[in-house]
């Protein structure tokens, strides 16, 4: 009798699960008949970050048998798990069948069904799970040296969904914006724009991933560009304030001053132990 029991057991086990089966095939995409097509209108979206859970829900009256499926892939029938996945779970507790997600990550992007099998018919709901990711910069140019006059072109790659908006800066006091994309190209480049440009990506997920690069231009001097004569006292609070590196040479002192990145040669000529002192400025180029 026992036996009986269990076979029976067994039919209806089996005639459940392929009754829902086949219901479900009538709801997937892969399985609909030639010029039918899934009802995308009626299609619910769960969106969510990267990392974080998921729960696409779906109800059911606690009596009638219901599943879950990825695309063609089954994840649960009934609680009956059939998704290797250990992030994965149902949740049915107060008339609830709702699959829930942990972790998620891009991969999990996509469309859900969840069917559950009355008496008469199977009640589907279509899920769509969208996977918000935020920016990340994974690819910048390097720090490079150019001549004065050259053209530079910088590049910065980034990922994100929805994809991120890359934009540039030049970090100096003005802080100029340059056209928002992968590329930053400047012609002709001056020594003033030398310095540290960051890159920027951005979306409506966080924070912007940000990255710099930096720029050195090495300039060339031309003749002077003026003589001036400076009291001893000027010369002093100079050095002072600019922590200036003096060499004595002969009759002429020597001072290099650091000046936006680059190195300013200024030629004291004169008597040492006069009152003032010649200053030949070498302008860069």
């Amino acid at each position: 009798m026992d036996i009986m029991i269990a076979v029976q057991d067994v039919c209806v086990s089996s005639q459940w699960f392929t009754a829902i089966i086949l219901s479900l095939c009538c709801f997937l995409p892969s399985c609909l008949p030639a010029g039918q097509t899934v009802d995308y209108a009626s299609i619910e979206s769960v969106v969510t970050r990267q990392g974080d859970t998921a729960l696409l829900r779906c109800t059911s009256d606690g009596i009638s048998k219901g599943a879950w499926l990825n695309r063609s892939s089954i994840i649960f029938a009934g609680n009956d798990k059939w998704s290797v996945d250990p992030r994965v779970s149902i949740v049915s507790s107060g008339g609830e069948y709702s699959l829930q997600i942990q972790k998620v990550d891009v991969t999990d992007d996509g469309l859900y069904t969840c069917s559950v099998q009355s008496e008469r018919n199977p009640k589907p709901k279509h899920l769509h799970l969208v996977v918000k990711v935020p920016p990340k910069i994974y690819d910048i140019s390097s720090d490079i040296t150019v001549n004065e006059g050259s053209n530079v072109s910088l590049i910065c790659t980034a990922s994100g969904k929805p994809d991120p908006t890359i934009s540039w800066r030049h970090i100096t006091p003005l802080a100029r914006k340059y056209d928002s994309g992968e590329y930053l190209n400047i012609t002709g480049i001056t020594r003033d724009q030398a310095g540290d440009y960051e890159c920027s990506a951005m979306n409506d997920i966080a924070s912007p991933d940000s990255k710099t690069v930096k720029v050195i231009v090495k300039c060339k001097y031309i003749s002077v560009l003026a003589t001036i004569w400076l009291p001893k006292q000027i010369l002093i609070y100079i050095n002072m304030l600019w922590q200036l590196e003096m060499s004595l040479k002969r009759k002429f002192i020597m001072i290099n001053m650091l000046c936006y990145g680059h190195v300013l040669h200024l030629h004291w000529d004169g008597d040492l132990n006069g009152p003032e002192y010649k200053v030949i400025c070498l302008r860069q180029i």
